[in-house]
């Protein structure tokens, strides 16, 4: 299972979240970067 369908299961699977979210902030334009797993992570625990 990927990161994206556990999200997607987390909201009984009706709806691909992740991708409605992506969608919502390409129709304003916003520029976006999104980081999971060991990057998130290593990224994170740097920035504390």
């Amino acid at each position: 299972m990927t990161e994206k369908e556990f999200l997607n299961r987390l909201a009984n699977g009706s709806q691909d979240v992740v991708q409605e979210f992506l969608d919502l902030l390409n129709e304003h334009g916003i520029d976006c970067c999104l980081v999971g797993g060991l990057a998130r992570s290593t990224h994170t625990w740097n920035l504390l």
